[in-house]
């Protein structure tokens, strides 16, 4: 029992589950038993999923009086597993996007509108991009770009590579839904109800479907399909092509 809101689904490996709780609080739990191996205290919220790779857990927090955090903006911090013991910590802006692990680097957004690519082992700082607006949704990672949205209505594509803007779509409400990437196709949802399907290569509009309400959902791609649940008690099936 976490105790306080367990929003965000956990992630396994190495041996154990890995899970965020409301309050902040990151546990390392046994997954035969549901032992608490060990937890580490952020002092903030968590409103994300950790992310595991190289032998290391990352997972980022964001300072809020919602859960009486007691230490204010982000962080992204990168622990043992095995023990959780920090490896190292980076202050970020507010963040409630889960860590995107590829190729030796984490990808983040925060709400003071950045998108930020660290180093995995390291935590030095790769390349950071402003878009302008707060970011809450995760990144996305296909064809060497990374796919977000942010709270202007803007689908930004930027290189993994070195951060550099690809293009930007713009118009869409706001994004909280982390974004799909299939068959040269991003597929994603929106608070303005819709789910919109943008080219992967070009930023595109191809199509967009209006459901009754918000899309906070991230969509799954699956055999041709769009799978997503909205606000409006529905779940769709859309169509990809």
């Amino acid at each position: 029992h976490g105790r306080h809101l367990l929003e965000f689904p956990p992630v396994v490996g190495y041996g154990s589950v890995f899970e965020e709780a409301f309050d902040g609080r990151l546990y390392s739990l046994d997954p035969t038993s549901g032992r608490v191996r060990w937890r580490y205290d952020s002092h903030r919220c968590g409103w994300s999923s950790p992310a595991l790779a190289d032998h290391l857990l990352f997972a980022t927090f964001i300072g809020n009086a919602e859960c009486h955090a007691s230490r204010g903006g982000g962080e992204l911090v990168a622990l043992s597993p095995a023990s959780g013991r920090v490896r190292w910590r980076r202050a970020i802006g507010p963040s409630e996007s889960s860590p995107l692990v590829a190729g030796g680097r984490v990808y983040i957004g925060d709400q003071d509108g950045r998108v930020t690519a660290f180093a995995a082992g390291s935590g030095r700082v790769r390349w950071s991009f402003d878009t302008g607006a707060p970011i809450k949704a995760s990144a996305s990672l296909a064809y060497g770009r990374i796919y977000i949205g942010n709270y202007a209505g803007e689908l930004l594509s930027l290189s993994a590579r070195k951060g550099r803007l690809l293009w930007r779509s713009t118009g869409h409400g706001n994004f909280y839904s982390t974004a799909a990437v299939s068959a040269g196709r991003v597929y994603i949802g929106s608070l303005d109800g819709h789910v919109y399907a943008f080219s992967a290569r070009s930023g595109d509009l191809l199509w967009s479907f209006q459901t009754g309400s918000y899309v906070y959902a991230s969509p799954a791609v699956w055999r041709g399909l769009v799978l997503v649940g909205s606000y409006d008690h529905g779940f769709y099936a859309l169509r990809a092509g």
